[in-house]
């Protein structure tokens, strides 16, 4: 008897498709991940990948903050349809990939890699290894990696998927040699449902070479 293949970017167009912004339990009015880049006093011109960005408001707010070299990625096309819909004729702006981070070949490389929700989804080892080879070949010597999980704490699952949970240590040796930790943090997101979810949010230096 054959066995169905999980399709991620069918599943996640279903999800997109089905569900409003507000209605998403990763939804932020005020997008977390902005006072990162204030803290570490990222560029505007410095060039940013947004990994799993779905349609977010961490673009939009962004682009108003000054930032201009910005590259969205998602494995939902549906997810990118409706965040460039909403920015109207500010997404001329972006460069827009649809694509499996797993399997994604960077166009160029980035000072910022920021995922705030994609890298838990990944719970086979091979999937996992895959991000993080990737992640390796995208960024340039000194970037700043803006990794965020979630914690210990969290919940099993999150819209209908098993989750990976990290905590400091594993994550860590989860990256492997070379990254230097700048800072790991535990944020507590409030969803729409007034629910509380813990997240490992952490940030790296890569190795030099």
């Amino acid at each position: 008897m054959e066995t169905s293949v999980f399709n991620r970017a069918e599943y996640w167009d279903k999800v997109f498709s089905t569900k409003n912004l507000q209605d998403q339990s990763w939804f932020e009015a005020e997008p977390s991940s902005l006072e990162i880049f204030e803290k570490f006093k990222i560029p505007p011109d410095a060039s940013i990948i947004d990994v799993g960005c779905g349609d977010s408001l961490l673009i939009d707010v962004l682009l108003a903050s000054g930032y201009a070299h910005i590259t969205a990625l998602d494995v939902s096309a549906k997810a990118l349809e409706k965040a460039q819909l909403r920015l109207g004729h500010k997404a001329v702006a972006i460069h827009w990939i649809a694509a499996d981070v797993t399997t994604f070949e960077p166009p160029e490389k980035y000072d910022v890699w920021h995922d705030r929700a994609a890298f838990h989804f990944l719970t086979n080892q091979h999937d996992i290894q895959l991000y993080i080879s990737v992640l390796r070949k995208s960024i340039k010597p000194g970037s700043l990696v803006i990794l965020s999980t979630f914690a210990q704490e969290a919940p099993d699952k999150c819209s209908g998927l098993a989750v990976n949970k990290y905590d400091e240590d594993i994550l860590v040796k989860m990256l492997g040699a070379g990254f230097e930790k700048l800072e790991c943090n535990t944020f507590f997101h409030q969803t729409p449902f007034n629910k509380r979810q813990a997240f490992l949010v952490c940030c790296f230096r890569p190795p030099e070479k």
